[in-house]
């Protein structure tokens, strides 16, 4: 074993006991911090999920809005295609009336003015 006096020994004792004791200390220190730094992450995690919630939630609004509008659409398509099948009649119903005048005949003619003007 080394030669060491006494009190040296009791001093680098000391010290050892001392750093031990910092080091301890500073390991309490670190893990608090970093049972800190979990909750702060813990937090922010949850309001990260608040958020997505509350985005996946404006979603669904709008995907509700989207379906509404998709179905006025319908309605006014529907509404359109009537309105062209009236227009498509009336000018089907316009050309037979022009082309069934080429065939009239005097008394025919005198009928339509008689009947018209009367």
């Amino acid at each position: 074993m080394l030669n060491v006096p006494k009190t040296d020994r009791n001093k680098f004792t000391t010290a050892l006991l001392l750093l031990i004791a910092i080091m301890l200390l500073v390991n309490v220190f670190f893990s608090l911090g970093d049972s800190d730094k979990i909750d702060y992450l813990k937090d922010e995690i949850k309001k990260v999920n608040t958020q997505i919630d509350a985005v996946y939630d404006e979603n669904r609004v709008l995907q509700s809005k989207m379906e509404d509008f998709k179905t006025e659409i319908r309605e006014i398509d529907n509404g359109i295609n009537i309105n062209n099948k009236k227009i498509q009649n009336l000018n089907n119903y316009e050309k037979d009336q022009i082309s069934s005048f080429a065939t009239y005949g005097n008394v025919e003619w005198e009928k339509y003015f008689a009947d018209r003007y009367k």
